[in-house]
């Protein structure tokens, strides 16, 4: 196996993943859970940030934050 295959082994499938998380997110939206949304756009930006994606990571990030003031303002 050449040595750029075997470091590519671990590189996190985010395109795969994709649809599933989604799906997800969208639940979450018509749940009106906020802090769950955030939470899930903390790990994608985490996915993407480890996989050298670093402006799916900030706009992750960005979402993520979107979704936590909106749970903070739901709890006012």
């Amino acid at each position: 196996m050449a040595s750029k295959q075997w470091n590519n082994r671990s590189t996190p499938d985010i395109t795969g993943s994709s649809a599933i998380l989604n799906v997800r997110l969208v639940l979450s939206r018509i749940a009106n859970e906020p802090y769950i949304e955030g939470s899930m756009w903390l790990g994608i930006g985490k996915m993407a940030r480890k996989g050298g994606l670093y402006t799916v990571a900030q706009h992750s990030l960005t979402q993520a934050n979107v979704a936590f003031c909106k749970s903070l303002s739901l709890n006012e």
